[in-house]
């Protein structure tokens, strides 16, 4: 991945980055560092290693999904907001 990333916009994010770890330090702000992940009973397995003529089942069950957003601080502290429900 490193060969593919913008070197000038990686530095300048870096930079912004480091400005921001600071001011939380200090306890100016309040910084979060957040993701997102959804979740499913349904498998997502396009393909596997398997015997020939032998192919790899899965059972699935149709059910809820669910989408989801977390924020953390660095004291760990944990922010989590469920975003959908199918």
């Amino acid at each position: 991945m490193k060969k593919k990333r913008c070197e000038s916009a990686f530095l300048n994010s870096k930079k912004e980055l480091d400005k921001l770890s600071q001011l939380n330090q200090e306890q100016y702000i309040d910084l979060y560092y957040g993701d997102a992940s959804h979740f499913s009973l349904v498998p997502n397995v396009p393909y596997a290693w398997q015997a020939e003529g032998e192919p790899i089942l899965l059972p699935a069950i149709r059910g809820k999904s669910v989408s989801v957003f977390g924020l953390m601080n660095t004291l760990g502290n944990l922010v989590l907001i469920f975003l959908k429900q199918q």
